[in-house]
């Protein structure tokens, strides 16, 4: 397994958002299933948790414990569940 990269995330199509309060600035990416709210999310770590470039992204309004760390994985996730939305 090799490590989940900022770039990964961009290529997987995840949205950058920034927090930007006086004393706390970080970003994170989430992706949408199918496009829309309410259908399940994943979520990154913020970049000022990221340790040696190793993003995780994790699913937390299915199971707080589902975390990925590898891009293909992440991939197999969403076209699963992508396709079998209705």
């Amino acid at each position: 397994m090799r490590k989940m990269s900022k770039q990964d995330l961009i290529d997987l199509g995840f949205q950058r958002f920034d927090q930007d309060d006086e004393d706390d600035k970080f970003y994170y990416y989430s992706y949408d299933l199918n496009k829309e709210s309410g259908c399940g999310s994943l979520i990154s770590d913020s970049d000022d948790e990221v340790q040696d470039n190793n993003w995780k992204v994790y699913a937390w309004d299915i199971n707080k414990n589902l975390v990925f760390e590898d891009k293909e994985d992440v991939k197999i996730y969403i076209d699963v569940l992508e396709r079998n939305i209705k």
